[in-house]
This record gives C-alpha cells, structure tokens and sequence, in this order.
C-alpha cells in the first residue's frame, strides 16, 4: 500500500473515486501544488448540487488514528454564480485533497429533475442547509425592507443582523447542517449593509430578468442611495427566497 501511494504521488495519476452515484464519473487528479476532483455528469439532467467528503486515512497521524474530514457542499440554489449546474454531458472541477493522505470524493447529488443519488445522510445534509438558508432570507428580507420603506439605519440593521449571527451556536433548535445554511447568508447581507455594495443575481440570470442598478432605482424614485440600495438587495433575495421554496425537498432517491 504504501508502495502504492508513493507511485500516484510522484506519476500524479488521477484516482477514480468509487461512489454510489452512477450518474457520475469522478476523478482527483494533481493540479500544480493543489489536488483537483474533476466531475463528469453521465446522466440525463443537470447536477445542481452534491457534496464532497474527504477523510483522513488511518495511519496518517501518529496515533494513528483519522484525524479528521473535509466536508464541502457545492450547490447551484445557494451559491448560483461561482457554482451553476453541471449540464448532462459536462464537467466541472472542485477542489480535493491529496489521494495519498486522504480518501474519498462526492457522495451525495442532487439532479434537476428532482432525483438524487448517493449517500441518504449527504443529500439530507445539502437540504438542510437550504432551509438555513431559506429562513435566514426570510428573516433578513423585512430587515433590508425597513431601511427601503422606514429609512432605518443600515449600519443598526446590520447590528442586528450580526447579533441574529451570533446567536446561532447557542441555538438548538436547528441542526448544524442548518446553521451552515443560516451563517452565510447574514454574513453576507451584513457585509453588503456596512460596504453598501452590490451583488450579482443569485440565480440563473437567464430565467430571471436583469433588475434595475441602485443608481437608476435612486434617481427614478428620488430616494437617498441608501434605500435604493436596501431595495435592490431585497429583491434579489426575493428572488433567492423563491427559488429556495422549489426545492426545499428532496424528490425520489435512486
């Protein structure tokens, strides 16, 4: 085994990683001083997310005991512009660890047409945290409305948004799958609040038309920049929250 290990770590040669997703062909392969999963979509409908899961192998550490597992979701509803669906046909890579240390690859999916495939407890995972993020959009979308419609604070609503932040370890009524959904996005509005900066589109731009700048909705409404800017934020999470809504369930499993 270790013989093993040291040829792929010198040749580089790519590892298949051996999942229960049929609709998937995964390799990791060496990409400069970094590790790469390329993923190829075999099946009939586009991979809208999945999750990879990489564990320590034994013997690594000194005890030798697994010291520990690198778990990332990628998903095309929550983080649409740096991770867009993968067509039937396609590839897209993402980010591994060194197959000589670690094992594993992509054990969960979920596809366009509502199936998903691999491990129950993955893809329960990637829903999860879609539903913390669906009632942290719930939560913040009135927040950003009363800077639009009430002139609040946008510094003050961004204090109140970190406090909702903060109180998410001490919460346990939501799982920690759902707590990984709600922090980014109040981190997220928060940032925008404090920088009053803007945000590309949060879903598909080609099924959703373009919406007004905060410079046009400022001066075609003749309000400060500061409610243009909550009202445009607000609808992009609007529209966030609607596409959360489709597909907060999961369909059949195969």
């Amino acid at each position: 085994m270790r013989k093993l290990l040291f040829f792929l770590t010198l040749t580089f040669l790519p590892l298949i990683v051996r999942a229960q997703i049929t609709s998937l062909k995964v390799e990791v392969k060496a990409d400069g001083h970094a590790w790469q999963a390329v993923i190829q979509n075999h099946g009939s409908s586009a991979v809208m997310a999945m999750r990879t899961t990489f564990r320590e192998q034994p013997g690594i550490m000194k005890d030798g005991s697994i010291n520990t597992a690198v778990v990332v979701v990628y998903d095309s509803v929550t983080h649409y512009g740096p991770f867009p669906p993968i067509a039937p046909g396609g590839t897209a890579e993402r980010a591994a660890q060194d197959p000589s240390k670690w094992t594993g690859g992509v054990d969960a999916a979920i596809f366009s047409d509502g199936h998903s495939e691999g491990d129950p407890q993955g893809v329960n995972d990637i829903y999860e945290r879609r539903r913390g993020a669906y009632n942290a959009v719930v939560k913040v979308i009135p927040l950003l409305d009363s800077i639009a419609t009430q002139g609040a604070n946008p510094s003050e609503v961004a204090d109140t948004i970190h406090g909702l932040y903060q109180s998410l370890p001490k919460d346990r009524t939501i799982t920690d799958s759902e707590r990984l959904g709600l922090g980014p996005v109040y981190l997220g509005v928060e940032n925008l609040l404090r920088t009053q900066g803007d945000i590309a589109g949060l879903y598909d731009p080609t099924k959703y038309p373009p919406q007004p700048g905060i410079a046009e909705v400022a001066k075609v409404s003749g309000i400060p920049r500061e409610q243009a800017h909550a009202i445009v934020i607000s609808k992009k999470y609007q529209g966030l929250k609607a596409l959360l809504e489709a597909n907060l369930q999961p369909a059949t499993t195969q």
